[in-house]
């Protein structure tokens, strides 16, 4: 399981209904965090320390 799950927002192709956090059961929810990239933004903008990504909102 992961500790964070960064992904992008899938607006192309649905939006929040086809990424992967929508769909985990509430319980893990409250053990992963979520980190959404805008689609075709890539990553470069998110922190490269794993503490300052888990702080993000």
């Amino acid at each position: 399981m992961p500790d964070i799950l960064v992904e992008d927002d899938c607006e192309s192709i649905g939006g929040e209904q086809e990424m992967t956090y929508t769909h985990i059961r509430p319980s893990l929810k409250e053990k992963i965090k979520s980190a959404v990239v805008k689609e075709f933004n890539g990553i470069d903008h998110l922190p490269d320390s794993i503490q300052e990504l888990q702080t993000l909102q």
